[in-house]
C-alpha cells in the first residue's frame, strides 16, 4: 500500500514540475510561451488526429477514431490559426483547472488527516490559496492579456510548488508509518494503537 501510494506521489510530482516550468513561462516570456505552447498544442493535435484518420482508413472497424481525428484536426487548426483568441481565454480554462485542482487537494489533505491524524494545517491552507486563485481568474478572466498570462505563471508557480511541498510532506509523513499486520501505525504513538 505504502509503496503504491509513493509511486502516486511521484507521478503527481512529475506533474508539478512540467506545472512549475509552464508558470515560469509565462511568468518571464507571456506572450511568447503562449502562442508557442498553442502552436505545439495545435501541431500535436493534427498529427493525432492524422494518425486516428490513417487507422480508420486502414482497419474502419469503428467509426470512433475517424470522427476522433476529425474533432483533433479541427481543433489543431484553431489553436493554430486563431492562437490570439485562444490566449485571451486562456485565464478562464486555467481558473477552472485551478478551481479543480484546489477542491482535490482540499478533499486529499482532509482524506489524510482523517486518515492518519496530526495536524494537516500546512497542507489545508496551501490548498485553500490555491482556489481562490483559480476562483479569481474564473470570476475576473478577461483582464490585460499579458498581465493575466503573468498572474496564470505566477499561479501555476505557486500551485506547482504547494504540490511539490504537499507531496514531500506526505511522502515524509508515510515513510514514517510501520506496518503491523497488514496496517499501519505512527512509531510517534506511545501507547503503540493501530490507525
Amino acid at each position: 500500500m505504502k509503496e503504491i501510494i509513493k509511486k502516486y506521489l511521484k507521478a503527481q510530482s512529475v506533474s508539478a514540475i512540467v506545472m512549475l516550468v509552464i508558470g515560469l513561462g509565462l511568468l518571464i516570456f507571456p506572450g511568447f510561451f503562449a502562442q508557442t505552447v498553442c502552436y505545439i498544442l495545435g501541431a500535436l493535435a493534427i498529427a493525432f488526429a492524422v494518425s486516428s484518420i490513417v487507422s480508420y482508413i486502414r482497419t474502419p472497424i469503428a467509426f470512433f477514431p475517424m470522427g476522433y481525428g476529425i474533432v483533433l484536426f479541427i481543433i489543431g487548426i484553431v489553436l493554430i490559426s486563431y492562437h490570439k483568441q485562444v490566449i485571451s481565454i486562456l485565464p478562464l480554462g486555467v481558473g477552472i483547472y485551478l478551481v479543480i485542482n484546489g477542491i482535490s487537494e482540499l478533499l486529499r489533505a482532509l482524506e489524510y488527516k482523517k486518515s492518519y491524524g496530526g495536524n494537516w494545517n500546512s497542507v489545508i491552507i496551501p490548498a485553500c490559496i490555491t482556489l481562490a486563485f483559480g476562483i479569481i481568474l474564473v470570476l475576473f478572466p478577461f483582464g490585460s492579456t499579458m498581465f493575466m498570462l503573468r498572474v496564470i505563471g505566477a499561479a501555476l508557480i505557486y500551485c506547482a510548488a504547494e504540490n511539490l511541498f504537499h507531496f514531500g510532506y506526505v511522502s515524509r509523513k508515510i515513510d514514517s508509518l510501520v506496518p503491523i499486520d497488514g496496517s499501519f501505525t505512527d512509531p510517534d504513538d506511545t501507547d503503540g494503537s493501530v490507525n
